[in-house]
């Protein structure tokens, strides 16, 4: 071996041999069995967690809607209250920070 090659360039050439890099059919098929029972293990195991994410997303795009719905309909009884004779008194119900005094 020459000063300066790495010891492991003999172990590159071996494993890259033509007799090392052939597999058999058959090995090739129980590697192939092997990876599709992983594969499919994943997938069982993956879907509970989409069902939970599924419901989780429903919840909160519906509370998301109901909190829409909700400032809606207090910015319109504000806005009723304010053209009513009695708009001061919907002023003070809003403090200066913009959230409802009880």
């Amino acid at each position: 071996m020459a000063e300066g090659e790495p010891e492991m360039q003999g172990k590159a050439v071996e494993e890259n041999s033509p007799a090392k890099a052939e597999k058999s059919k058959d090995e090739l098929w129980e590697t192939y069995v092997s990876l599709q029972e992983e594969l499919n293990r994943a997938v069982k195991e993956k879907g509970p967690f989409e069902n939970e994410r599924s419901s989780l997303t429903t919840s909160w795009n519906t509370s998301k809607q109901r909190l829409e719905a909700s400032k809606a309909r207090m910015r319109e009884k504000l806005r009723v209250k304010s053209r009513s004779p009695g708009a001061n008194d919907a002023k003070k119900l809003k403090s200066e920070s913009g959230t409802w005094k009880n």
